[in-house]
């Protein structure tokens, strides 16, 4: 197993990074989501606001569930990835630049744009944090590799959770929840670079085991041209392998004769 967790270290280092980052923004913003969305005002009043509230939410995130499990076989996990980053930073920016001018003129447009920070978070890096690391490794270490990546993503919801209150205020300020979007927009681009970089582009060939391998080894773009070398290594080692064999019968077989 260790011979493999060093073989997909970097890997690693991407799953369980996007995972951890993501998390931070995702866990955070349910602590602040309240303050957000009280901006605008419907139903009676009290819980019932609330709930109707959220409701919106809800409605506008759980869509991208089901477009990104339709699109994330043609499009690959990591350009679904990349994209669902790409638009968190887009929109987080968005509510962070003008939060104070939509508040006060445009309550019901600002509650659309937060709840696409939630719908390219399900169709992004909510969906693909799991799915890769479920994918890439192989079956030996793919429970030990899958944990590390979520228990960093706990971490992440922890760290989110403890440290958003000091960003927003408390209670949450229209400042500090200006702060609280550029942070998550920051982090969404922290996780992008990650995503270029240690996330593997790969589709189900590209899985397909070599050899003694339970699932293909997805190279990352740096590791690709010594992924090749290296099975063309096995391969001189296996020719060379079967020329020793054949060499001994052929010297059986003329001592027998």
């Amino acid at each position: 197993i260790m011979l493999t967790v060093r073989r997909y270290a970097w890997h690693l280092v991407g799953t369980a990074g996007n995972w951890f980052l993501f998390d931070i923004v995702f866990y955070a913003n349910s602590l602040f989501n309240a303050e957000v969305t009280s901006i605008i005002q419907v139903g009676p009043g009290g819980l019932k606001s609330d709930m109707l509230r959220t409701l919106i939410i809800v409605l506008i995130m759980l869509p991208g569930y089901f477009v990104g499990v339709a699109l994330i076989n043609k499009l690959g996990r990591k350009n679904v990835q990349i994209q669902g980053y790409a638009n968190m930073i887009l929109w987080f920016s968005i509510c962070g630049f003008f939060f104070p001018y939509m508040k006060a003129n445009a309550p019901a447009l600002f509650l659309i744009v937060y709840g696409l920070t939630f719908f390219f978070s399900n169709f992004g890096a909510n969906l693909t944090t799991y799915v890769i690391p479920g994918e890439i490794y192989p079956t030996q270490a793919k429970a030990t590799l899958h944990g590390m990546s979520a228990a960093c993503g706990k971490m992440g919801a922890f760290l989110g959770s403890i440290a958003m209150p000091y960003v927003t205020g408390h209670p949450a300020t229209t400042k500090g929840l200006q702060n609280a979007f550029f942070v998550c927009a920051g982090l969404a681009a922290a996780g992008l670079v990650l995503t270029i970089f240690l996330t593997p582009r790969y589709g189900p060939n590209d899985l397909i085991p070599e050899k003694d391998e339970t699932v293909g080894f997805a190279p990352l773009f740096f590791q690709r041209k010594t992924t090749q070398k290296y099975w063309a290594d096995k391969d001189g080692e296996v020719s060379s392998s079967d020329d020793e064999s054949e060499a001994a019968e052929d010297s059986e077989a003329r001592g027998s004769d």
